[in-house]
């Protein structure tokens, strides 16, 4: 049985994503699918996000040292494009805005617009600018 384009899609999200967020306490993209598109997940202890990001965290959403995570989602459609992804729900380019990333911001709500490597390519860009400042 051959790999589909949904499944390449998901692979090709993983291969890019897993270097960079990896490297910012992440685990690796976990995917899941549905008919016409897929999502990538990739999660973050929330205790070490918070610590980094107290702007970031939405008060109260978990008690602190409960093993929770924050989650990174990458979702696209069956023809391989990255249709948004969000940081625990909220979308990836408001978080850039309220980080003071406004141009990295209007770069991630253009995914939809741009090749996948491209759009990764940015992702990988905005997540690096974001999770390194301190």
């Amino acid at each position: 049985m051959g790999t589909t384009a949904l499944e390449e899609a998901a692979r090709q999200v993983c291969d890019v994503l897993n270097p960079t967020l990896t490297r910012y306490g992440f685990a690796g993209g976990q995917v899941g699918f549905a008919t016409d598109s897929f999502s990538v997940l990739f999660c973050a202890a929330y205790d070490d996000y918070v610590d980094v990001f107290p702007d970031l965290d939405d008060a109260g959403y978990y008690a602190a040292g409960n093993g929770a995570c924050i989650d990174l989602h990458v979702n696209g459609t069956a023809t391989g494009e990255l249709s948004d992804t969000d940081l625990e729900g909220t979308p990836l380019a408001t978080v850039l805005r309220t980080a003071g990333f406004p141009e990295l911001a209007e770069a991630v709500e253009r995914l939809h617009e741009l090749p996948p490597l491209d759009a990764l390519a940015t992702i990988a860009t905005a997540t690096s600018a974001l999770f390194t400042q301190r």
